[in-house]
């Protein structure tokens, strides 16, 4: 029987930069925000969704609808935010996110987004190369 393999996009933060974290409380929804934000930021740019293409373009993405579920806190000196795309249909993406440390799920984040045309104000279909993108990342998750 062959294992399942889950791709995950990781970017980790040293705690000794935020002081206000390092305890056991679990932390502002600003904070655990802001770590999810810088999570998906660096996953859509590695799917092509640059600033350049951005401004370009003048298209992006919008999340329509997001949930969190905080388990508990640890204090450590670093934690993993990870995140990947899990369904794709050309105009919504549905992120997963966790925050986890030592790969204990600390925080978890499921967003809805969509494909957002700045200029006109509304939904659109991703650009091909971005969509094959996504579905490239989503598909190289195996049995």
């Amino acid at each position: 029987m062959e294992k399942h393999v889950i791709k995950w996009d990781l970017y980790s933060v040293d705690l000794k930069a935020y002081p206000e974290l390092q305890s056991t409380k679990i932390p502002s929804l600003l904070f655990i925000s802001k770590f999810f934000d810088d999570g998906i930021e660096k996953f859509k740019k590695s799917m092509g969704l640059t600033e350049q293409y951005i401004a370009t373009e003048m298209k992006s993405t919008v999340a329509l609808e997001s949930s969190i579920m905080i388990n508990r806190w640890v204090h450590n000196k670093q934690v993993d935010i990870k995140t990947r795309a899990t369904k794709f249909d050309g105009r919504k993406v549905i992120m997963e996110q966790i925050i986890c440390s030592e790969d204990e799920i600390l925080i978890t984040q499921t967003t809805l987004s969509i494909s957002f045309d700045i200029y006109r104000r509304k939904s659109c279909y991703f650009d091909e190369k971005i969509a094959i993108n996504y579905k490239k990342f989503i598909d190289s998750a195996h049995y």
